[in-house]
């Protein structure tokens, strides 16, 4: 296991995702990250919190994976994932599931504020 900290450098990122064999990102402070749709974009599957925001798109073992937000928990699934066999095929889904393209988002967003009632006073 390697945690690299920070990367400036884009070509270097996508050489990391397209390597790595999981995607560890435990912030239950973010919302909809980034990092977590480049992730999936390059087929690597995710480890986040239960509960958090960034984990809306995520079905635990179906398109990446979910643990208590807890260091013994994390750690424990951290040991479960990279023993399974079927995580390639977890970060296959993310990739056809979790990104989304940037119209979408705006769709999605626009939908949502329209359905939103306002009271006249």
């Amino acid at each position: 296991m390697k945690f690299v900290g920070e990367i400036g450098d884009r070509d270097l990122l996508w050489g990391l995702y397209y390597s790595a064999d999981l995607f560890f990102f435990p912030s239950v402070y973010d919302n909809a990250p980034l990092v977590l749709r480049e992730a999936a974009q390059a087929g690597t599957p995710a480890l986040l919190s239960k509960g958090a925001n960034a984990a809306e798109p995520v079905t635990d073992g179906e398109n990446g994976y979910l643990a208590e937000n807890d260091a013994e928990s994390m750690a424990a699934r951290l040991g479960q994932i990279l023993a399974d066999p079927e995580r390639g095929k977890v970060g296959e889904r993310a990739k056809e599931t979790i990104p989304i393209s940037w119209t979408e988002i705006v769709k999605r967003a626009d939908k949502a504020y329209r359905s939103i009632k306002v009271s006249e006073k």
